[in-house]
């Protein structure tokens, strides 16, 4: 879970990213004002007045939410975020694979420019 609030509080470029795999966190991240703070805590509460008063006091905002939501949501965050930096890190092999094949004289498959296929590769 550490990994996930990490994400959410420091991971701004990567979060709007992922923003839209999980809806509920985007929709909660965005009511954040700029320059604002947002916590996400676990309470167990007895009584919810406490807590209101004390938001009511430094003029904060709650949204209690069941924590179980909380975990899927953080949980799809993080998958997302993962798809991206492997789909990112991928492109980057890719994109670096043809800028030295260019440097070289040689199409990404490994042939040189002026080479023809092998007859044996098959088209798709």
């Amino acid at each position: 879970m550490g990994v996930g609030v990490g994400a959410l509080i420091g991971g701004g470029y990567d979060y709007k990213r992922a923003e839209e795999a999980t809806t509920a966190v985007g929709a909660f991240v965005q009511h954040v004002p700029p320059g604002g703070t947002a916590l996400l805590v676990e309470v167990r509460e007895s009584d919810t007045q406490a807590l209101d008063l004390l938001a009511m006091r430094y003029d904060a905002v709650l949204e209690r939410r069941s924590t179980d939501s909380v975990r899927v949501e953080l949980k799809a965050m993080e998958e997302a975020a993962e798809r991206i930096r492997k789909a990112e890190a991928k492109a980057r092999r890719a994109h670096k694979r043809t800028e030295i094949a260019q440097k070289l004289g040689r199409r990404p498959g490994g042939r040189k420019e002026d080479d023809p296929a092998p007859k044996e590769t098959l088209a798709v």
